[in-house]
Order: structure tokens, then C-alpha cells, then sequence
């Protein structure tokens, strides 16, 4: 079994106690979310994981915690590292991006470029003034590619999906996705920078990334999870054009908990920014060579150890992130009295067959 952490929301950056726990325990506890009576136990020792795929836009809690993570984990594991170009507008819970970057270069250093996926993920275009063009990505994924040379051998693309509880506050902001008769140049584009850095720019889930010649790779790769867990994943759909290649997971994350504030994401209704340290009112993406100094400042920040600020949306958005326990079995939840727990069985993956080179 391949765990999931998470697609739902950032568990390397909010919830890794939480996770750490659940792994010196051996399992969770995961509700259905569209049969919220439903809940699965999730095994989470040695003889039930084969692998761990982290998602996250700031793995340094993780990081700060890697020690624990080596000896708990029951399962070799990577991580997917969304760095993205954009502002506060945009993504107004992260740190500086040239923080960011040194977080990337510093996580890749302590478990190798092999084990860190960059994820450039979701492409959109317009904001306040029209500032998210094509030109701006080009422009800032090279500097991205540059100073992430080294620190990872692959970058995954996806385009905006417009799913529609989240299409008013896109359009409130400007913000839209690429014309489909674009996608395949700036892709194509994108991908010659990456090469150019030592990176196999790929992805899946929209044709025009075929169309363009990229390598058909899933978020959570067949051929990645060979790599580092020496296990055989099934592809998810190999053989059609445009259709996730993800190989099957199971996720241990809730929705509604992530306090990143992303206006574009799927798993929260949407969120304003309230109280703590963070990236405020400087929003600067890393520019041109030199550009890391602005990082001197935040790292005073993380050195303190300020806490994350908590997005809220005028509904109270992320409103399970107030039920955190660290030591519950379930994140950000608990049994109620009519839940049903069934025993997630999956069975192991078999032994990988890699190639002599």
C-alpha cells in the first residue's frame, strides 16, 4: 500500500506530530468523505506500507523532525514539494519563496534529489493588473530551475481546474486558467527549461502535456515508487491520453484543515488571513541572481519558531483545524456515535524489477 499525506491538505507542515504519532502506532483512522458514517482503519506498520508520498508547500517541520520520521517510518518515502509563482494574492500563507527555496535545497540535502519531486502546480494566469502571464512563469520557473539545479532530478506540471465552489473567488481575483490551445507550447517551453537544470519536466491529467511531448508521469509515480521503495505500483491509466497516471494511494488526510490559504484550492472553501508571523504584506517572488538575501528576515522568523498563521474564511474555514489533536487517531476529528470503522485491507505490492541502468 502507497499512503497518501495528503492530498487533502499539508500534513508535513501543520500535522507532522500528528503523523509521526499515528506511524509509532501503526494506524489511523480515516473518514469517508462522502460517506461521512463510513470510517476506515488505515494499517500503518511494516507489513501494510510499502510507501509514503508527503505533499506539502513547506516541509520544515518535517524537516526539524526528520530524525523521528527515519525511525518510526515503516516504509522508505518522498516528498512532493509545491513551489509555485506566486504572491500573497495567490498563496498568501507561505513564507518567502527565497525561504522556500532554501527549505527545498536543504530537505534535498538530507535525503537526496531522488527522494524530492518539485511540483509547479496549478498554472493560472491573470491576478490584480494582469500579472500572471506566461512570460511571468517562463520568466520565474527558470529561476526556480536554476536555483533548484541539483536538488531534484523531477518537476511535475498540472493547469488550473476551476472546480466550482472555488470559480467565484478566481474570478473576484482576475485569476483564470490557460486557453486549452495554449497549454501545450508554454508545457513544452517549461519543459526545455527544466532540462536544461538537470530536471524530466512531466505530468498528467490534461492532454496538452501529452500533446507536448512530456513524460507521462503521475504525482505519485509507478516508476518513482520503484525507485525508492523497490516495489511494483500499478500506472493509473497508461494508455490514455490526458488520464491520471497516479499510482493507487490511500490518503490519511481531512479536508478543511489547511491553513495555507491557497485561493485555488479544491480542499478548503476558500480563507482570509488573521494574527502571526508570516509572509504578510511581502509577497516578492524569488528574481534574478542575488534575490535570496530577502531570505535573511524569514529565517529570524522560523528561527523563533513562530507559528503558522490560521487561515480563516468568513465561514470559519478551515473549522476542523480547531479539533487538532496531535494524539487522535483520526486528524482533526473523532468517532461519533454512529460511524461505522471497517479495516482498510490492501494488499502489499510486489517486489519491484529495475532496470540494469
Amino acid at each position: 500500500m502507497i499512503v497518501s499525506a495528503s492530498r487533502r491538505t499539508d500534513i508535513p507542515r501543520f500535522f507532522m506530530d500528528w503523523m509521526l504519532n499515528r506511524l509509532e502506532e501503526g494506524y489511523s483512522l480515516v473518514r469517508n468523505p462522502m460517506n461521512r458514517a463510513q470510517v476506515s482503519r488505515v494499517a500503518l506498520d511494516g507489513r501494510a506500507v510499502d510507501c509514503i508520498a508527503f505533499w506539502t508547500k513547506d516541509p520544515a517541520p518535517l524537516l526539524a523532525r526528520l530524525d523521528r520520521l527515519e525511525r518510526v517510518s515503516p516504509a522508505p518515502w518522498f516528498v512532493q514539494f509545491t513551489l509555485n509563482a506566486y504572491g500573497s494574492d495567490v498563496e498568501a500563507g507561505l513564507p518567502r519563496k527565497a525561504v522556500l527555496v532554501e527549505t527545498f535545497r536543504a530537505l534535498a540535502r538530507a535525503i537526496g534529489p531522488d527522494r524530492v519531486v518539485w511540483r509547479y502546480s496549478p498554472i493560472l494566469l491573470g491576478g490584480a493588473g494582469g500579472r500572471y502571464t506566461e512570460e511571468h512563469h517562463l520568466r520565474y520557473f527558470e529561476t526556480f530551475a536554476r536555483k533548484l539545479e541539483g536538488s531534484t532530478r523531477s518537476c511535475r506540471l498540472s493547469f488550473l481546474d476551476a472546480y466550482p465552489k472555488i470559480a467565484p473567488r478566481l474570478e473576484a481575483l482576475g485569476l483564470h486558467g490557460v486557453a486549452q490551445e495554449r497549454k501545450a507550447a508554454l508545457s513544452l517551453k517549461l519543459a526545455e527549461i527544466g532540462a536544461a537544470h538537470g530536471m524530466e519536466v512531466g505530468g498528467c491529467g490534461d492532454p496538452a502535456l501529452a500533446e507536448a511531448g512530456l513524460a507521462g508521469a503521475g504525482c505519485i509515480d509507478a516508476a518513482l515508487v520503484a525507485r525508492v521503495a523497490g516495489v511494483a505500483a500499478r500506472q493509473g491509466s497508461p494508455g490514455e491520453a490526458g488520464a491520471c497516471r497516479c499510482a493507487p494511494s490511500v490518503d490519511v488526510g481531512t479536508y478543511d484543515t489547511c491553513a495555507n490559504a491557497c485561493v485555488y484550492c479544491y480542499a478548503n472553501p476558500g480563507a482570509r488571513w488573521t494574527g502571526g508571523a508570516g509572509q504578510g504584506a511581502h509577497a516578492s517572488v524569488v528574481g534574478p541572481a542575488g534575490a535570496c538575501a530577502e531570505a535573511d528576515a524569514a529565517q529570524g522568523e522560523r528561527a523563533g519558531g513562530a507559528k503558522p498563521r490560521v487561515a480563516l474564511a468568513d465561514d470559519g474555514a478551515p473549522w476542523r483545524l480547531a479539533r487538532y489533536d496531535p494524539h487522535a487517531p483520526m486528524l482533526c476529528d473523532g468517532l461519533r456515535p454512529d460511524d461505522v470503522v471497517t479495516e482498510r485491507a490492501m494488499p502489499p505490492l510486489p517486489k519491484a524489477t529495475l532496470p540494469l541502468f
